[in-house]
C-alpha cells in the first residue's frame, strides 16, 4: 500500500493564487449548473407527482363528495366475474357492499344511487370486457330483487339535513346468464343529486 506524501508549505506555495483562484471559480460555477439542475429535476417530478395524484384523487373525489363537502357519498368498489353467477336465493346471500351519505347541510336532499363501471381499477386489471347491465341483479333488504336497468340506476331517495344513512345492498349474477356472457365487471356506487 502506498504512503501518502504529507504536505508542507513548500508544496503549498507551488500554485499561485491566481491558480487557486480559478480552481476555486471554476468548483463554483460547476456547483451552480449542478444545483439548478437538481432543482429542476426535483421541480418536474414534484408537478408530475402532484397531476398524477390529482388526478386520481379527482376521479373518486367527483363520485363522491359533492356541494363543496355538504353532502358526502363513500362506498366500495367492488368486482363481479362468473363466480358471482347465483340463483337469487344465493344471491341474497351474497357479500354486501356498504355505503354511507352523510348530509353536512340545513337542507334535504333528493338524491340518485347509480352503478358505474370503474374505469381506473379496469384499465389497472387490463380488462377490455363489455358487461351487459341486464345480467346484474341487486336487492337492498334481502327480499326485494331488483335487475338493473340500462340507466344503472339502483334507487332514489331523500336524505334529511344533517343526517346520516348507511346502507348495505347485496350485487350478483342473475343465473339466467352464462359464464361465457361473464368477464369481469369492476364497479362502484355514485350518488347524484336529483333536481
Amino acid at each position: 500500500m502506498a504512503k501518502h506524501k504529507k504536505l508542507n508549505s513548500s508544496d503549498i506555495n507551488k500554485n499561485s493564487s491566481t491558480q487557486v483562484s480559478h480552481s476555486i471559480n471554476k468548483i463554483k460555477e460547476n456547483e451552480l449548473k449542478y444545483t439548478v439542475i437538481l432543482v429542476i429535476i426535483f421541480m418536474t417530478v414534484f408537478v408530475v407527482a402532484g397531476y398524477v395524484s390529482l388526478k386520481v384523487s379527482n376521479d373518486y373525489m367527483n363520485d363522491s363528495i359533492l356541494y363543496n363537502y355538504s353532502l358526502v357519498f363513500n362506498s366500495n368498489n367492488f368486482t363481479l366475474t362468473s363466480k358471482d353467477i347465483f340463483s337469487d336465493t344465493d344471491g341474497l346471500e351474497n357479500v354486501k357492499t356498504k355505503y354511507t351519505i352523510k348530509n353536512n347541510n340545513n337542507s334535504k336532499y333528493k338524491y340518485r344511487l347509480i352503478l358505474k363501471e370503474d374505469n381506473l381499477i379496469k384499465q389497472k386489471c387490463g380488462c377490455v370486457d363489455e358487461f351487459d347491465s341486464w345480467i346484474i341483479k341487486y336487492s337492498f333488504d334481502g327480499k326485494e330483487i331488483n335487475k338493473l336497468g340500462e340507466d344503472m340506476v339502483l334507487a332514489e331517495g331523500e336524505i334529511a339535513a344533517k343526517s346520516v344513512i348507511e346502507g348495505k345492498i347485496r350485487l350478483w349474477i342473475s343465473d339466467e346468464s352464462s359464464s361465457e356472457q361473464v368477464g369481469h365487471f369492476h364497479g362502484k356506487l355514485v350518488l347524484e343529486e336529483l333536481k
